[in-house]
């Protein structure tokens, strides 16, 4: 995690924000950046971070809403609670679900409390919500599991609610959907995807992990502001799964529990 040493103010929401996947039956590539954006009362900070962690044959990365000052590390936390759990890549993901939601309400309720104003430009803006990817290997072949979790409706008092707005589950959804399959998380993500698609038109990746990373360099090109270098980007095959890039910073981190 980004130091929140110089935030003078309390952070009312920590905002994480691209993550993109390339799968196939046979590989899997994901490529996050490394910006995050601290969200305070007086304005935003950005800092770099991990959002990408390792544990074993399985690793899972974030975008969206992850924490605020009573718990900078709390979605985190969950997505490695979940991956510590028995059980296959799809029901890892189901169990972050579960964790998380009532975690995103707490967060939003904070920021509500504190700030109503920009507690309401993040419903109006579509950026109360959390997406996390989970990833691994099922009998061999790379897996991969999508879930989102999104507040949709403004509301001044009253519970909290978030809804499942994402569910993708690969190899299966993969199937129907084509490969290779480009799955992005993240800070207008419809964006990226358009210029992607109009990029690689003129100019094909020459491989999954080559049309990973690019679709990272062009949401930096598109929105730095929120989006920001470098990539880590880790690849799964039937053979395991291994760094192609890593921060020196996450090395630890893209391993083990945040300390």
């Amino acid at each position: 995690m980004s130091s929140l040493s110089s935030i003078a103010v309390p952070l009312l929401a920590i905002h994480s924000t691209l993550v993109v996947a390339v799968f196939t039956p046979t590989e899997l590539v994901v490529a996050a950046d490394s910006l995050q954006r601290l969200v305070s009362a007086t304005g935003v900070e950005a800092g770099e971070t991990c959002k990408m962690y390792r544990v074993g044959d399985r690793a899972f990365a974030l975008a969206g809403l992850v924490g605020n000052a009573d718990d900078e590390a709390v979605m985190t936390q969950l997505a490695f609670t979940a991956v510590g759990q028995p059980g296959s890549v799809r029901e890892q993901a189901d169990a972050f679900l579960r964790l998380a939601e009532p975690a995103l309400a707490a967060i939003l309720a904070v920021l509500r409390s504190a700030n109503p104003q920009l507690y309401r430009e993040t419903i109006d803006g579509g950026n109360a919500g959390v997406s996390a990817m989970f990833i691994g290997k099922t009998n061999g072949p790379p897996a991969v599991s999508v879930r989102q979790l999104q507040v949709l409706d403004f509301k001044q008092s009253g519970p909290i609610t978030p809804t499942t707005t994402v569910r993708l589950d690969c190899p299966g959804d993969c199937t129907a959907l084509g490969f290779p399959t480009v799955m992005i998380l993240g800070h207008q993500y419809d964006v990226v995807v358009s210029a992607a698609v109009s990029r690689f038109a003129q100019d094909p990746p020459t491989s999954l992990i080559d049309r990973a990373r690019r679709v990272v360099d062009i949401g930096i090109d598109l929105f730095p502001d929120h989006i920001g270098g470098p990539a880590d980007v880790l690849r799964v095959t039937s053979d395991g799964m291994e760094w192609i890039t890593l921060k020196p910073s996450c090395h630890r981190g893209g391993d083990a529990p945040p300390q």
